[in-house]
């Protein structure tokens, strides 16, 4: 009697009053039977997981290969030398920006002051003259800051007094671009 109960319709609430067709849709379509719309919404929401999880795992994929896979070429840089040095232009000093200072040691006077005269003449600036120890030939010394800018007073020099190189450097507490020692040859 037990499984005629269970399989009979279930009857209802006190308050609630069902009628007869009520009771008789209910006695054709039990309750439990699935209503079609709803399994159509639960074959999309399985196929949503699984299309989701899916997703998931492609993305965590790319993700691990984007940062483990390290790229297997390196980066090679390589300098490239110039066969040619690079030239500095040296810039010559005019000849009024040269200064000079005279001395005499050929043990002639007044020399040293004929000289500067020649080389007032030429351009050049003259701040001394005077007179040196006795030497026998003529010398040019250079400020060593001015070395190889001083072309044009080596080649005067070497025209007027036959000094044909460069001696040496000035001492440091000279103040002239070059000193000129006149010897007796």
């Amino acid at each position: 009697m037990d499984k005629k109960k269970e399989e009979s319709i279930p009857e209802p609430a006190k308050e609630q009053v069902l009628t007869d067709q009520t009771v008789q849709a209910l006695s054709g379509n039990p309750l439990i039977e699935e209503v079609p719309l709803e399994k159509n919404n639960k074959k999309l929401y399985i196929f949503g997981s699984i299309f989701f999880v899916i997703i998931i795992l492609a993305s965590g994929l790319v993700f691990y290969f984007v940062n483990q896979v390290k790229p297997r070429q390196k980066i090679v840089t390589k300098l490239i030398q110039n066969k040619e040095p690079i030239k500095q232009e040296i810039i010559q000093l005019k000849k009024n920006e040269i200064t000079l200072e005279i001395l005499n040691g050929s043990e002639i006077p007044g020399l040293a002051s004929k000289t500067a005269k020649k080389f007032t003449d030429l351009g050049y600036q003259v701040v001394k003259t005077g007179n040196a120890e006795t030497v026998s030939n003529g010398f040019l010394y250079v400020n060593n800051t001015l070395s190889g800018r001083l072309d044009l007073l080596v080649a005067d020099v070497a025209s007027v007094l036959n000094i044909a190189s460069v001696s040496g450097t000035i001492s440091n507490n000279s103040s002239a671009s070059a000193q000129i020692i006149l010897g007796k040859k």
